[in-house]
This record gives C-alpha cells, structure tokens and sequence, in this order.
C-alpha cells in the first residue's frame, strides 16, 4: 500500500503546477501540534517522518475520493492500479478508512484537498464533504444519504467516524429533553400484544422514531454483512468521544437488538 500512497502523491502533484511538495509538508508542520493532539497516543516520530506520514495517508485519501468520482484524467496510472483495477482492492480500502483507529484528523484533509481543488483544478466543483458523502452512501445507502452532507458542518468534523455518525445526528425535535436512562423496553411481541401497532416509516433518519395514537413508526433498517462494521465503529466512537454526550448511535442499536430493558427519567 505504501508504493499506492507514493504513486497518488505523484499524481497529485502532477495535476496541480501551482502547488509544491515542500508546501504540502509545510502545510503539515504548521499543523503539527493540532495533529499530534488529535491521537489519543503519542506518536513516536521526527516532524520530518510524522509530516510524510500525515502526507501521503491524506492525499491517498483525497485521490481515492477522486478517483470514485471519476474526474476526468484522475485514472491515469492504468492497470498498475490495484485498487481500482485487478485484484480491485477498493472495498477494502473503504472499509480500512471506516475504521476507528485508522482515522485521519478531517481538518488536514480538508486544507490539502482545498490547496488542491480551486484556480489549479476548476473541473473538481464539489466540496470534501460531498465527495465523502458520496463514498460512504456506495456503501451504507440506508445510513448514508444523498444529501447527507447538506446537514454537516466541516469545521465540527474530527475524522471519517465522526462524518458517519454525524449523518443520522436527531433533528431537534427528536433530541430527548433530558437524559434518560435505559433499563428495560417491551419487546416487539409484548407491544404488539398490549395493542401497539408498528408501521414502517419512509422518513430519512433513521432516528426519527415517532409513536402517535398507538401506533409505532420506525424507518426501515436493511440488515446486511458489512452493516456490523459501521455499527460496531460508530459505538466505539461514541463510548471513546462521547461518553457523556450524543450516544444516539449506542441508544438505537440497543432498543434495536436488546429489547428486554425499560427506561425511566433520571
């Protein structure tokens, strides 16, 4: 993977005359501290071999997003180009770029792909956020949505995990006024059985779970194999991040597969 990385460094550079190697890595140096402050463990390494390593692992990443977009001259490395040509390695890279400890501070990314984009580059029109929208709905179309992006802000976004989570962050009117906490719910079969009647919901968020006049509304889930490693990312996330904050994530998969426990307000 690290001849990859250097080949889409390569490439990178090669499509923007206006910006120079040794103006990526200061961009990195400048931002030293904040980086080295986003990793919860120290990171043994020389500002030399840190800022190579932040380098070549955002621009892999801002080149894999335009690649999947398909900008015109961006697949010029041909079949030598594993990920994207045989054995198609792709999905694998997707996946390691979902996971929580291979997460990259989004703020780094972001000022490189916008040292990228702009006069050097006019026919990349999109911002990072709708390019990570658009990879991530390819592969969780159900948690990820077309305009998904529409309702993020750059700026908040620590890192890929924290992109997913935030794309089925409640609605306002969905946020709990208090904190509750969760000891035991009905199952299914036990509010079907006291008259409640579910109905499937075509609202977008997932969250958005109302129940009116009897009736439970709850927006369809697709359960599938890869599902489990967005779940489990996202619930390991938030119980590193948000222990005493925005634990939605923790609370939907809860009520959605341990039903056995009610809740009452504290």
């Amino acid at each position: 993977m690290e001849d990859h990385k250097i080949m889409y460094l390569q490439q990178f550079l090669g499509h923007n005359s206006l910006v120079s190697l040794e103006d990526l890595i200061n961009i990195i140096k400048e931002n030293e501290t904040k980086l080295r402050d986003s990793y919860a463990e120290t990171i043994d390494l020389s500002r030399k071999d840190f800022a190579t390593m932040i380098l070549l692992d955002a621009v892999f990443i801002i080149m894999v997003l335009l690649k999947m977009e398909d900008f015109r001259g961006f697949y010029e490395s041909g079949r030598s180009d594993h990920i994207f040509y045989r054995p198609f390695k792709l999905v694998d890279v997707l996946f390691d770029m979902s996971l929580l400890e291979n997460q990259l501070p989004f703020f780094i990314v972001q000022k490189l792909f916008e040292r990228f984009s702009g006069a050097a580059n006019p026919e990349i029109n999109c911002t990072l956020t709708e390019l990570t929208c658009d990879l991530f709905k390819g592969l969780w179309p159900d948690w990820v949505k077309e305009d998904s992006w529409k309702i993020i802000n750059p700026s908040g976004v620590l890192h890929f995990v924290d992109f997913l989570q935030k794309c089925q962050q409640p609605t306002e009117e969905h946020r709990p006024a208090k904190k509750e906490v969760f000891l035991s719910a009905p199952t299914a079969t036990e509010l079907h059985q006291s008259g409640v009647k579910f109905k499937r919901s075509d609202k977008s968020p997932l969250l958005d779970i109302t129940f009116n006049n009897g009736i439970l509304e709850i927006p369809q889930l697709k359960i599938y194999d890869v599902i489990e490693i967005l779940f489990r990312n996202l619930q390991a996330f938030e119980q590193c991040h948000h222990r005493n904050g925005d634990t939605f994530v923790n609370d939907y998969i809860v009520n959605l597969f341990k039903p056995k426990a009610e809740y009452q307000e504290s």
